[in-house]
């Protein structure tokens, strides 16, 4: 499959084969296109890491960085007084 690996939006284009369910959750293979890359995944949180790991290789702009447990306080500031 041919692939243009330059998108101007910064998302990455996954396939994804779910082989088979085990344990209530997914095993299967998920290919990177932009990085011509597959893995072996054997749970959804296995998965979800590989995708993560992948979309950690573009720099990010502070707006699109996730919120973690170690930010400060000032997220709680905003929110309205009960």
């Amino acid at each position: 499959m041919k692939f243009d690996k330059k998108r101007s939006d910064g998302s990455f284009s996954y396939l994804i084969r779910i082989q088979r369910t085990q344990n209530s959750t997914w095993q299967g293979t998920v290919h990177w296109l932009e990085g011509e890359k597959t893995r072996q995944f054997r749970s959804l949180l296995e998965l979800l890491h590989l995708l993560q790991e992948a979309q950690q290789t573009l720099p990010q702009l502070e707006e699109d960085k996730l919120r973690s447990w170690s930010d400060d306080d000032a997220s709680r500031r905003s929110l309205p007084n009960r």
